[in-house]
């Protein structure tokens, strides 16, 4: 399983056979590799490690001048538009957010084909504090994983933790280690 955090930054945490990677210096499930994904130069944060609610945003900023068709986010101050403006634009059909979901959607089918090749993952989870936003991203990014590829491909999921996914790892994973080792918690006797 991969569980990606997205919101601002990009970040991931994978399990696999039960057991949470770290990797030697600590890097498994730093997301730099999302560089070599940019086909197009002119795009460069097509590439980048932010998290799918900064890119929302900042492609609805930088697309509400460029965009020839109407769209809802026009109405927005540039300055003030946010990541779920975006999503919410997209529910109601806009164009733009619509092309914007379908962006973050192809970018999430890519990270997962490519989880999925390396690790074998069984399911993907997008978690933060845009997971419970993040639903036509996942149908997108689903109607763009290939089929034909003979490999089982990872299920796309939301969490249903929110921006409270990082909090509720750390404290299930204190608790199992307290679990483990409960007389590594003891308190110690005071020399004397």
């Amino acid at each position: 399983m991969a569980t990606l955090l997205t919101g601002e930054r990009f970040g991931a945490g994978l399990i696999v056979d039960g057991r949470l990677l770290r990797g030697p210096r600590g890097g498994a499930g730093e997301m730099r590799f999302l560089d070599a994904f940019t086909d197009d130069k002119s795009l460069p944060e097509e590439g980048s490690t932010d998290g799918f609610g900064a890119l929302a945003r900042k492609w609805a900023r930088s697309g509400i001048n460029s965009f020839e068709g109407r769209t809802t986010l026009r109405d927005i101050p540039e300055e003030q538009i946010k990541a779920e403006d975006v999503f919410q634009a997209a529910r109601e059909g806009d164009p733009l957010g619509k092309d914007i979901i379908a962006r973050l959607g192809a970018r999430l089918a890519k990270i997962a084909v490519v989880l999925s090749s390396l690790l074998d993952i069984e399911r993907v989870v997008i978690a933060g504090g845009i997971s419970r936003a993040v639903d036509p991203v996942l149908e997108h990014a689903r109607s763009l994983l290939p089929s034909d590829t003979g490999a089982p491909l990872p299920e796309l999921v939301a969490s249903t933790l929110g921006a409270e996914a990082v909090v509720q790892g750390a404290v299930e994973s204190a608790l199992a280690r307290i679990r483990q080792e409960p007389s590594a918690f003891l308190p110690r006797a005071a020399a004397g």
